[in-house]
């Protein structure tokens, strides 16, 4: 893939034909779209650009026509795209009129005229010799003015061209923010040309093991696209194969004006005073105790100058008028017995050490504002006795009270929480309905004015575990284009939002396949990981795009492009183990599922009453164990009851937690058991072991089934959250052979 993205585009658009009534699969959808007659052609364009300020929407639009349009400074007659401004429409507001003569794109600024561009560009259809667009007129502008994308280049590094294939399908779909994560950990990936060395000594690291994970995942599921990209491998100084990479300043504003070209602005995140592992093993001085660690001494004056010398370069490179500080997950334990950290918490009368870290975050937020800039930061500094110039970025989605507590303040606030928007975190079809059924201001509790705070909605995909392009599409696409919907619409009807997408959802993947992205194909239906059966059964597996194939295989390999497809019902009549895979029409897998199919041996009920509704819920310290067998390890906080396999309230901590009881089958029959969570679950029936979730991981969904004969079975779940950051467990029992039986409780 080292293609440049405009000649990818051409090759998008030469894949479609698109007339007047496919104009309404546009993403996100327009505000009102009115359907002309006729069709503009295209044969060889000029784009006429009045205004200066517009030379480079010109310029961009014209490469998008690679090869047909050319950019002129003045207009004509025969001029057939215009593009202009008009003052009396907001900002991003546009209007797109097609004539079979001539487009006209305005917007109310730049950034509108932006929007209309990339409308144009979803409507342009092709032909091997003419192109033409349908007749029709726009009125459009987006309900968010924040419709932003993070990409985390630390943990894993990516280099320009990929950054700019990014920029550019974030820009076909009208999102207008990129927050680069920039600083880690991992990795430092910007020149600070006061400070070589933090990219000299900081940019490249030996295999770490996230790296390492990547790796061995890649070669348990065969899977290339998981692997370290090989290309930024070399051999350092002593001779040792070291990974990373790091950006000049002079590619950062490439990419800059690349982005600003599109109607893109980019936000720099530069992470203070947590996050700095790289920065303190690099410069020792700048933490606490002169060895590397995650935190920087915030008691050092030496440290803060660092940071502000470090953001004088950072703001000459990124002209937008916002810039992340970061802020979050600081790790204060150095901070309690250092001198330095402890003078300057008498020195400034500050009483506990969360006081300090606001103190820091005050000193940032006073410098930003001399600098003319913003600061944002994540929610930890919601409380910090920051001015209504600074942005709280909510990402904890378990913690919703700081969007509330943040506008009550007066600040505004991005909302990127863990529920919906961490693109780095698993997806299935659910996922894409949780973004488009999100809307940040319908937030409980939130007035009016409150809600005119919610400056957007932010995708945040955080790398640890993509180390390739090809990866980090899957985890983006098409979760970004609900995200682009979602940002863009006002429409409050969240069940219309939903099903109008997914009908549009079709052919915006067949914009991808042109493009040869490497998006998540829709979930294989119709199977589940086990599925039990009674004489014979029936395997027929089915995904929501006709383009895609499903194949298989039954001796345990990893299905390829050449294995059986799936073209109906396959039929079983003796225990077989099936592996399924999806593939996108250019042969490349997505998914990859598991069946095992085997005759149904019923459990018997046991010869038990239970007398109280409900299962007995054993409530446990958390440990920070990563398996569910640590659960017990913890003391006991309480024992409660709770009518299903669901967290009793009063559990607002601590997740740690064991369910026992007795479930009661109303019939003979199959029944399929649902458990998902985030981290670790296991469920257990008549101490068989039915579904293990086990271990740290973000939600994860897994089913099984048992058949059972009616009466009561006796039944136990274990659940932690490793990091203790929100709990979410839901599980759910279905009869297979009789939905509307419902099973119940006791102990």
């Amino acid at each position: 893939m080292t293609m440049r993205l405009p000649a990818l585009l051409l090759a998008a658009v030469l894949c479609l034909v698109v007339h007047a009534h496919e104009a309404a699969t546009i993403v996100p959808t327009p505000v009102q779209l009115i359907e002309g007659t006729g069709t503009c052609k295209l044969d060889t364009v000029t784009v006429d650009c009045r205004d200066a300020a517009l030379l480079p929407a010109a310029q961009y639009l014209a490469q998008s026509l690679a090869g047909r349009a050319t950019v002129a400074a003045t207009g004509g007659r025969a001029t057939p795209v215009k593009l202009a401004l008009d003052t009396t429409l907001e900002a991003s507001q546009y209007r797109l009129d097609i004539a079979p003569g001539h487009i006209d794109i305005t917007g109310g600024d730049y950034s509108g005229v932006a929007c209309g561009i990339a409308t144009l560009r979803q409507l342009l259809p092709a032909a091997s010799g003419s192109i033409e667009v349908p007749c029709l007129r726009i009125t459009d502008k987006p309900r968010y003015s924040w419709r932003g994308l993070l990409l985390d280049s630390s943990r894993h590094f990516w280099s320009v061209d990929e950054v700019k294939r990014l920029l550019d399908l974030m820009a076909c779909y009208k999102l207008n923010r990129l927050h680069w994560h920039l600083v880690d950990d991992e990795g430092w990936r910007i020149e600070i040309k006061r400070y070589p060395q933090l990219t000299g000594q900081g940019a490249f690291r030996p295999f770490d093991s996230h790296d390492l994970g990547c790796e061995e995942r890649a070669a348990r599921e065969h899977n290339a696209d998981l692997r370290v990209d090989r290309a930024k491998m070399k051999v350092d100084e002593h001779g040792d194969s070291v990974y990373g990479g790091y950006y000049t300043q002079r590619q950062l504003r490439d990419v800059v004006a690349y982005a600003r070209e599109r109607g893109i602005e980019i936000m720099p995140e530069v992470d203070f005073p947590g996050h700095s592992r790289m920065a303190t093993t690099v410069l020792p001085w700048l933490s606490c105790q002169g060895e590397p660690s995650s935190t920087l001494c915030v008691g050092s004056d030496s440290t803060l100058q660092f940071c502000k010398n470090v953001y004088d370069e950072v703001i000459d490179i990124f002209p937008f008028a916002y810039v992340h500080m970061g802020g979050d997950e600081v790790d204060k334990r150095n901070w309690q017995s250092c001198p330095r950290c402890r003078q300057r918490m008498r020195q400034c009368g500050i009483a506990s050490i969360e006081g300090l870290q606001g103190w820091f975050v005050r000193q940032l937020e006073a410098y930003f504002n001399a600098k003319g800039r913003h600061l944002v930061g994540w929610d930890e500094i919601a409380d910090d006795g920051l001015g209504t110039g600074s942005v709280v970025q909510w990402w904890r989605g378990w913690n919703k009270g700081v969007v509330e507590r943040a506008t009550v303040q007066g600040k505004q606030v991005i909302c990127s929480p863990t529920t919906c928007l961490y693109f780095d975190y698993g997806q299935d079809d659910g996922t894409i309905d949780e973004i488009l059924r999100y809307d940040p201001r319908s937030t409980a509790g939130l007035s009016a004015g409150q809600q005119q705070l919610i400056l957007g909605m932010q995708g945040n995909t955080w790398c640890e575990w993509i180390a390739t392009e090809a990866r980090l599409q899957y985890q983006v696409m098409p979760r970004m284009i609900a995200l682009a919907e979602r940002a863009w619409t006002s429409d409050t009807c969240r069940e219309r939002v939903v099903a109008r997408f997914h009908e549009k959802l079709p052919a915006q993947l067949e914009r991808l396949d042109a493009l040869h992205v490497r998006y998540k194909l829709p979930d294989i239906t119709g199977v589940s990981e086990h599925t039990l059966y009674n004489g014979h059964g029936v395997l027929w597996p089915a995904i929501a795009y006709g383009k895609a194939t499903l194949r298989y295989t039954t001796d345990g390999t990893v299905p390829t492009s050449q294995s059986p497809a799936i073209t109906g019902p396959v039929e079983v009549s003796r225990d077989t183990h099936f592996t399924i895979a999806s593939f996108r029409p250019d042969g490349s897998r997505s998914d990859m599922v598991t069946a095992t199919y085997a005759q149904a041996r019923y459990m018997p009920a046991l010869d038990v009453s239970p007398m109280t509704d409900g299962l007995l819920v054993e409530w446990h310290r958390n440990t920070g164990g990563d398996h569910c067998s640590d659960i017990a390890q913890g003391a006991l906080i309480a024992r409660l009851v709770s009518p299903a396999v669901q967290l009793p309230p009063a559990i607002d901590h601590d997740y740690s937690v064991i369910f026992k009881g007795y479930l009661y089958a109303p019939a003979d029959g199959i029944y399929e058991f649902a458990l998902g969570s985030d981290d670790g679950s296991q469920w257990l029936i008549d101490g068989t072991l039915l579904i293990d979730n086990d271990g740290p991981h973000s939600t994860v969904v897994r089913r099984n089934q048992a058949a059972l004969r009616q009466g009561w079975h006796a039944t136990e779940v274990h659940y932690f959250d490793y990091n203790d950051n929100g709990g979410t467990l839901h599980a759910t029992v279905r009869c297979v052979d009789n939905p509307a039986l419902q099973v119940t409780y006791k102990h």
